[in-house]
């Protein structure tokens, strides 16, 4: 049996939501080659950990499988784009886990709440995960807990780290 859940991916603009999934991708197909681990020279450099950022317009969809304590999981991500206006209430129906992701050398506290808020209003009582992105030296420290979240976690993509948590914390509440 497999565990399907769909997961939308929100965020303003620039703050690396597509470079995380991309950077997950990326580390899923190496892992099958043994390639992250020893670090390939072979392997083509993804554009997740390259200078260039193209913005995502609309959503982009990413099937996620793993397997997570013995259980087949299959996470349908939405990535959806900073500048939804308005469409992300369509992207976000039927969303059962969302992550709010924020960079860490420039957030807004109101986009946050903005984010939780409109999240909560289309899908009632969904679990929200803030993640913090672009914390490349590990420092960063928020303190206290963000309203309508259950848990917030900090990664770098530039750094590759830490970036099995936001999955593992929803994959955690999911099938437990």
């Amino acid at each position: 049996m497999i565990n399907t859940r769909k997961i939308v991916l929100l965020g303003d603009t620039n703050v690396g939501k597509t470079r995380f999934f991309e950077s997950m991708l990326v580390r899923s197909l190496m892992e099958q080659t043994n390639e992250w681990e020893h670090g390939s020279t072979s392997s083509p450099q993804p554009r997740a950990w390259s200078d260039v950022a193209i913005p995502t317009l609309g959503v982009n969809v990413f099937p996620y499988r793993c397997v997570h304590k013995g259980n087949n999981v299959l996470l349908n991500v939405w990535d959806c784009g900073g500048k939804h206006k308005g469409l992300g209430n369509t992207y976000w129906k039927k969303a059962q886990y969302a992550i709010v992701m924020f960079d860490v050398e420039n957030y807004n506290i109101a986009s946050l709440r903005k984010y939780v808020h409109e999240i909560k209003r289309v899908c009632y009582e969904i679990p929200i995960l803030l993640v913090i992105n672009k914390d490349d030296d590990g420092s960063f420290v928020f303190n206290g807990t963000f309203e309508g979240c259950f848990a917030m976690v900090a990664i770098s993509c530039k750094e590759k780290r830490n970036l099995d948590a936001p999955f593992n914390l929803i994959m955690e509440r999911m099938l437990y």
